[in-house]
């Protein structure tokens, strides 16, 4: 398994998956580009389900997979915000910024911990292990490559109001 997983991180280091704040592409599309197959084969590979655990597994991860997207447009919505704040980035606008990311990485952990359960009681703690294992990978993956491209605050770089430039 963690071939998969150093394989899939270096293979995603050498393919730039374009994200711009314009058009708010979704994480899953990262991945499937970063990867060249679709993010269900990669949890589907991380899981090793047997056909029961399988049928029973998708239909909890097919739900959670909704609203785990949409928190992940609202985090690239946050990413878009930081992007055009940047070159005048005021205290307050700031503070607005770094709440709503705390909001964010607090949905996210709640979303995982609820499905944790769901998965823990359809399969087993280590099946719902594994899943959360795997997305918390995938996900600090997607976030490396989008949050690498975007200035520290105070750092002196040209204005960038498109990610891709950087």
């Amino acid at each position: 398994m963690k071939t998969i997983y150093l394989l899939a991180g270096a293979l995603f280091c050498l393919t730039v998956q374009s994200t711009t704040a314009q058009s708010i592409k979704n994480e899953v599309q990262i991945i499937e580009g970063a990867y060249g197959i679709e993010k269900k084969q990669i949890i589907e590979q991380a899981m090793n389900l047997s056909g029961k655990e399988a049928s029973d597994f998708w239909s909890i991860y097919e739900d959670y997979e909704d609203k785990r997207r949409m928190l992940g447009e609202e985090r690239l919505l946050l990413i878009h915000d930081y992007v055009i704040a940047y070159p005048s980035l005021t205290d307050a606008k700031a503070s607005e910024i770094t709440s709503r990311c705390f909001k964010n990485d607090e949905a996210l952990a709640r979303l995982h911990k609820k499905y944790y359960k769901k998965v823990k009681k359809a399969l087993s703690p280590l099946k719902a292990a594994q899943f959360v294992q795997a997305e918390g990978f995938l996900q600090n993956v997607v976030r490396i490559q989008l949050e690498s491209r975007l200035p520290f605050i105070g750092e002196t770089v040209p204005i960038v109001t498109n990610i891709n430039e950087r």
